[in-house]
């Protein structure tokens, strides 16, 4: 069977300019190793996940100290067919993620879908030489 690349779905909130900068970044790391890499903000609505073998989240932290997920990507995600999908999830948050990325990576797993990765930023000190969400795909997503 000839090989073939696999797509991802690279979902990001806007709110407050956090998730942006690193989405060009991840895009890049993903199509270094041979995945095809559709980027689709959260407010430009619904989309078809059928096509893709697998999904980044971002989502941006905007309360802290708060271990919940802002109500704007909950709300996108309920309307996916996430079981068994994998997915990984990113949190960026200005100065600190609090517990943020615990409640993501709960809140996946608890709709049913394969959680294969999942990393927190920081726009004070963004690790753009970071690439475990890459890897992990990588080695993951099949």
């Amino acid at each position: 069977m000839p090989y073939a690349p696999l797509r991802l779905l690279l979902l990001f909130d806007t709110h407050g300019g956090l998730c942006g900068p690193l989405v060009p970044i991840l895009r890049s790391q993903l199509e270094h190793r041979a995945f095809l890499v559709d980027t689709h903000p959260i407010q430009a609505g619904p989309i078809d996940i059928a096509p893709y073998a697998g999904l980044i989240v971002g989502i941006p932290v905007i309360h802290p100290r708060q271990p919940i997920l802002h109500p704007r990507p909950r709300a996108f995600l309920d309307g996916l067919p996430l079981h068994g999908r994998p997915i990984a999830v990113f949190v960026v948050g200005r100065l600190w993620v609090g517990d943020t990325l615990q409640a993501a990576r709960d809140d996946v797993v608890q709709r049913g879908a394969r959680l294969v990765a999942a990393r927190a930023y920081r726009t004070w000190w963004m690790d753009t030489h970071d690439e475990s969400i890459a890897d992990e795909c990588m080695v993951r997503i099949r």
